[in-house]
């Protein structure tokens, strides 16, 4: 077996000693020889270890809002203007049907912004709003921590991710629960390790 430089070099000196070796001078001897055991072990701990650690590599996955929820969106974000606009054509003071068709109206635009689904793969995290048609790629190796928030007011609770990067912060409406929540986080934190959840009273 051909042995590393380093284990031959010791092979050498360890041959060097036992040619001196003189039953007359024994405490020297072995004094010289323990000495060259423990520079051996020293070497051994300095030495760097290899590690075989195989990263598993991430699929492309979609996490969705629930059904129910989905649906619900679907009906204030597209209803919410036609409702407007069937209360503006039956008449009446223009003040009050500016008023409802602008109320209709943000009520469509904040249900289509607050609604998002999530997406990862190997190198990116996604932020999907389905009903604004736009997808929002995160690249894993820029974002420094994750932070789940809940915020609980007196009548109200809602939960928020934020995706703090080398740059800045992102804040985003989060629904997902149950199992569908479970497997999101356990790929966000093999990703981000620095992933924290946090409770807030407003």
């Amino acid at each position: 077996m051909k042995l590393s430089p380093s284990h031959a070099y010791e092979d050498q000196k360890a041959n060097h000693i036992w040619n001196k070796y003189d039953t007359a001078k024994q405490d020297v001897f072995w004094g010289n020889y323990e000495k060259l055991i423990a520079e051996n072990k020293r070497s051994q701990l300095n030495k760097p270890q290899k590690t075989n650690k195989k990263v598993e590599k991430i699929k492309y996955q979609t996490f969705e809002r629930s059904t129910s929820a989905y649906l619900f969106n679907f009906l204030l974000v597209f209803l919410s203007p036609v409702i407007g606009v069937g209360i503006a054509s039956e008449g009446g003071p223009a003040f009050i049907i500016a008023v409802v068709f602008i109320l209709c109206l943000t009520i469509s635009i904040a249900a289509a912004r607050t609604f998002n689904n999530f997406e990862v793969d190997n190198n990116y995290f996604y932020v999907h709003k389905p009903f604004c048609f736009t997808r929002t790629p995160f690249k894993w190796s820029e974002i420094d921590a994750v932070i789940l928030q809940k915020m609980k007011s007196d009548d109200h609770v809602s939960f928020y991710i934020k995706l703090k990067t080398k740059s800045n912060e992102y804040e985003f409406s989060y629904g997902l629960n149950g199992a569908t929540h479970k497997k999101l986080i356990t790929i966000i934190r093999k990703k981000i390790p620095n992933t924290t959840f946090k409770k807030i009273n407003c």
